[in-house]
């Protein structure tokens, strides 16, 4: 999760990039305010929670995937919080169990069966001795603004 301070998300990096193209100034990173866990509800939770004990308290929350999304969208109803008037929440993948929770969160949803499809012909090209080098691989992903 990682906060994006008075920006409001509106970009994030920890270093600019050349497939940056909203042309936004990166926000500086915090790292007391970017947080790891378990991918689960409990962990989301916890993560928030977390997060929001923190002052300044965050204007916006993004979220690493959808289990870590229902936890944490629990943890901010917990705290009395409102989306999006109180804080802004945002997070990559989308299933069906967010769009009750969660009419006003943004969610990037990206390609899987191309991120499956393409990650096994990586690993057959290496296996074969075809691809030592890394590198960036950027797929088309849609916004979807609930």
């Amino acid at each position: 999760m990682k906060h994006c301070g008075s920006a409001r998300c509106s970009c994030y990096s920890p270093t600019p990039r050349k497939s940056h193209q909203s042309g936004a100034t990166p926000v500086p990173v915090n790292p007391n305010l970017v947080k790891f866990g378990l991918i689960g509800q409990q962990s989301g939770y916890t993560l928030v929670r977390q997060l929001l004990d923190a002052l300044p308290r965050p204007e916006a929350v993004f979220i690493a995937n959808s289990r870590l999304a229902i936890g944490a969208l629990r943890a901010l109803t917990a705290a009395g919080l409102r989306l999006p008037q109180d804080i802004a929440v945002a997070s990559f993948y989308d299933i069906p169990a967010l769009d009750d929770d969660s009419p006003f969160m943004a969610t990037v949803t990206q390609p899987a069966y191309d991120i499956g499809r393409i990650g096994v012909r990586r690993l057959l090209g290496r296996i074969a001795g075809k691809h030592d080098r890394m590198e960036e691989i950027i797929l088309p992903h849609r916004r979807l603004a609930k």
